[in-house]
């Protein structure tokens, strides 16, 4: 994704994209090997504060543990 074409609106623009779970979880669920493969590539741990606040599941993988 092009990231220039999008107005910076939050004041901590540059710290995103990160690795959200919703990216793991719906390539899992759909078979969407684009989408994990894009989760693959981002940061797994921030470590700004407001980054971290906005990633309700830090560790997606023992969600997907049976």
């Amino acid at each position: 994704m092009d990231l220039k074409h999008f107005d910076k609106d939050i004041y901590i623009w540059d710290k995103w994209p990160v690795a959200h779970p919703s990216a793991l979880f719906s390539g899992l669920a759909y078979g969407k090997a684009e989408y994990i493969e894009t989760y693959l590539t981002l940061e797994a741990y921030p470590v700004h504060t407001e980054v971290v606040r906005n990633l309700p599941i830090r560790h997606p993988i023992i969600w997907l543990m049976d």
